[in-house]
Formats: C-alpha cells, structure tokens, sequence
C-alpha cells in the first residue's frame, strides 16, 4: 500500500520543527510496520486545529455567507490525495493530530466511508474510522480535544487581558523602544519625533518618511524597509501615546480599566497625547501617503492637486513624446453622461507652464504670509465637558455594578448607550481636531525651496502647495484655435 503520512504542531512560533520531525519519524516507522511505502509525508508545523478563521462558505444551493473555519492546507490536501486515489491510506500521529474541530473528523470519516480509504493512528491504532464503534469513539475524543482546547483559549484570553489591563507590554520590540520594552530608544524616537512635527507642518509626507529613513539606512523592528503604509501604520498606533490596545477584528482597541478609562502602559509613550491625537487627524483628513495617482511611471507635481472645472474630478500627468513635455488631462474624457453623470468632454492642460504658473502664485504667497504665520495652538472643543461627562457616567455605572450596588440588568443597557454617546462625541472631536489644526509652519519655505528644487525633491514641493492650496481648479479654454497659454483658467482654492 501507498501511505502518506501527517504530523502537526499547533504552535511553533520560531519554526524550529521539532516536534513535527518526532511526528514524521514515528508515523514513518508505523508504516515500516505496516509493511507498505510512505508516498508523501505531510508536513503542517504551526497550524492550530481549533482555531477558526472567518471564510466565505458557499452551499449546495449557491448561497453565499461569511462562516467560521479551521483552516489546514496541507491537513485537506491529504483528504484530496486519499479521495483521488493517489495514495491509499494516511497514518497519523494521534488522533487529536488529526481534528480538534468536528467538521474537519467529519471530512475524514467521509474518505474513510465513502471512498474506502484507511485512516490510522501510530500511537492509537484501536481507533478504527472504518467501524461504526471507531466512528462513535473518534467523535467523542474529539468533542473532549475540542472542550480541552476551549478551555486553553479561555484561559489565554483572561491571562492576556490580566496583562492588558495591567499596562504590560507585549510581542516583539516595537520601533522607538528597545528590547525591554520599558525604556525609549534615544535614536529612533527622536526620528520619530522630528517626522510627527514635519507631518504636523504640512511639509512632508508618509512616502517621504519612507524614503528619508531607508536611505537613511533605519529599517522596521522587525529590519524591513519602510513603506507608506508601514509608516501610517506606526503612527497610528495608539502605543505611541502610551496606551494599551488589544486586537479585535484587526483594529486596534484601547484596553478600559473596570472604571471605563484608557489603561496607561507601563512604557514611556513615545508622543504625549495631545500631539499623537493631532497626528491622527492630520492622517485621516488628508493625503499624506505622497501617493500621486497618475497614467505613467512618470512623476508630476500637480498630479491630484489640480482639478476638471467641469466635472471637479482630479486632473492626472501624461506625457506627450511628440510634444517633449508632460501635459494634466481630466480622466473624465471620452464617457457618457449616462456612466459618470457629466457630459462628454475634453479637458487638458500643459503641464510645465502650469506648474511655473502654480508654483510662481504659492511662492507669492508664502512671501507675503511668511512674517505673517505664527503657530498657534487650536482652541478647546466646546463638546468637551460633554465627551467628559459620558466617560464619567460609565465609570459611575461601572462601579456601582462593581460594588454590587445595582444589577447588570440595569448597568449595562445605560453602559452601552453612553458608551455610543462616547463615541460618537469622540468622532466629533477628531473630525474638528482634524479641521482646526495649527497653520502650516511654512516659514522656512521660500528660503529652503531652490535648494529642494535643485534635489529634484518634487514631494517635498508638493507637501509645501499642498499645505497652502486646497486645489487648482481648471476652466474651460475660452481661445479656440491656438496654443496660446490662458492663465485666466487657474482658480485657486486656498485653504
């Protein structure tokens, strides 16, 4: 007979293999045994048999809904050997190598009963998948592996929130601290520091971060270059503040003490609070990726920034090899009213007149605004006593339950509506955080600007116009029949 063998191990976060490479040498040895040759081993070193991943599950009748699964590659890659006779039995460790979850038990006594397929065990070899006795022994052993494995997780999960809502750190060594975990890294956070103030400023981009840093030869934790995303990513995360987060449904949620407030970590935050939630709507209120959408490889400074006086969409670079020179053209050409909801039409414009053009006006005005700009700290949010008052009513409630002073049945109805009041509250506040930052610190602009232009530095300059210009509105051409440049088309939309 042809077997193949499996050997699994649940978690083996190093991938050292180990207890995998005892597994496949003792099933090996059952085969030897069994007086047959081993076709395949199977090989899924840490992979969980318990753990669920939501899927997309379509049934018999077509129908489409998002389910819950253990999911082993390698673990149903043996099924469909067995089912497609490429080998004519599987020896497993032990049965609870096999399936901790019902459904995945189901799966193999199926290739047992219907495709008449073996299925043994090298250290359980009564456990027979071929009897109804067998069948009825594997269920009930795998309902047990199953409870055993919920009660680990369960177990886990209170010890990790024990550590959560004690502020201890955990996983690996995050950017800006060392390995302790306890103590900043003097360099990285004060490269930290200096791009959160450039984003603060308007003078710099998450791409330009990227760039700085990896040329810069400062890589990620984990030692990877850095990304646009990778960059957002990082600054996102509330851990620079100092707070604590878990991870629910891949965002990051801050950890509450029993009063309802933001558990502190036991780490110097890196950013004091009010500077990292600043941060955060200087993220969420614009573009500061440096992603330049555009047709070609090509790179132009207003990509984005101007816009179609007809339809308002964003006007992308092109490049005009008969021409020699790159020209802006609204994406909007060439379709029907019926698609987009704008009539057909065609807009363009050249692109190095208009970026002189552009460029001459912001510098204009960055000279006339430079004595003029002074940074100014934004004002409070009048929702702030209200945003104040819903947290206090959730450690108010929270206590009282916590002291037995009034039942859950009541507490946590009024928890849960203040707690959507909190939230919303809390919107409010980054939205307006978002809309009232501090001017641009543009002052050092029109003096840095030859320097960056000769560097061929173009997202810098884009940063600079974009910090004083909300967009560039095109107009259609009123002179038909001529090449001659209109400037009169340019509206200029300040922020």
């Amino acid at each position: 007979m042809k077997w193949d063998t499996y050997a699994r191990i649940s978690e083996d976060p190093n991938d050292e293999q180990r207890g995998v490479r005892r597994q496949n040498q003792d099933t090996r040895a059952h085969v030897d045994s069994l007086g047959g040759n081993v076709a395949k081993a199977h090989i899924e070193n840490d992979s969980s048999a318990y753990r669920k991943k939501r899927v997309t599950v379509t049934d018999a009748s077509g129908n489409q809904y998002d389910g819950f699964r253990v999911i082993r590659p390698v673990w149903h890659e043996a099924l469909q050997r067995l089912r497609t006779d490429q080998a004519d039995g599987l020896v497993v460790y032990d049965l609870d190598r096999l399936a901790r979850d019902p459904r995945d038990l189901e799966d193999a006594i199926e290739v047992v009963e219907h495709y008449g397929k073996a299925i043994v065990s090298a250290t359980a070899s009564e456990i027979n998948l071929s009897t109804e006795t067998g069948r009825m022994a594997a269920r009930l052993m795998v309902v047990m592996a199953n409870k055993s494995s919920a009660d680990t997780a369960r177990r886990v999960r209170r010890a990790a929130l024990a550590n959560a809502q004690d502020g201890k750190p955990v996983g690996k060594r995050a950017f800006g601290w060392t390995d302790d975990h306890l103590s900043l890294d003097p360099a990285e956070a004060a490269l930290v520091r200096e791009a959160v103030a450039k984003l603060l400023d308007g003078t710099t981009t998450a791409t330009a971060i990227a760039r700085e840093w990896n040329e810069a030869g400062v890589r990620t934790a984990r030692g990877n270059d850095w990304r646009n995303v990778t960059v957002r990513q990082y600054l996102r995360h509330p851990r620079l503040a100092g707070y604590r987060v878990t991870h629910s449904d891949r965002r990051n949620e801050l950890v509450r003490d029993a009063d309802g407030a933001p558990v502190i970590g036991q780490w110097p935050p890196l950013l004091d609070v009010d500077t990292w939630e600043r941060l955060q709507g200087v993220l969420t209120s614009r573009d500061t990726r440096g992603r330049v959408p555009k047709k070609s490889k090509r790179f132009y400074l207003l990509a984005g920034i101007i816009r179609c006086g007809i339809c308002n969409s964003p006007m992308y670079g092109n490049y005009s090899k008969g021409r020699g020179r790159h020209f802006y053209k609204c994406l909007e050409y060439g379709r029907h009213g019926g698609v987009t909801g704008y009539i057909r039409h065609t807009q363009s414009i050249q692109g190095p007149t208009t970026d002189r053009a552009v460029t001459a006006t912001v510098l204009a005005w960055l000279a006339q605004q430079q004595d003029a700009v002074v940074e100014q700290r934004p004002a409070t949010w009048d929702g702030e006593d209200d945003l104040q008052r819903a947290r206090d009513k959730i450690a108010e409630l929270m206590a009282a339950f916590n002291s037995d002073e009034l039942p859950g049945s009541v507490v946590f109805p009024q928890v849960r509506e203040w707690e959507a009041r909190a939230t919303d509250l809390d919107n409010q506040r980054k939205a307006w955080r978002a809309t009232s930052a501090p001017a641009p610190a543009i002052k050092g602009a029109l003096e840095e600007w030859p320097e960056r232009v000769e560097a061929g530095d173009v997202t810098w300059q884009r940063a600079v116009i974009a910090s004083v210009l909300d967009a560039v509105v095109i107009k259609q051409r009123t002179i038909v029949g001529t090449n001659e440049y209109e400037y009169d088309r340019l509206a200029y939309l300040w922020r």
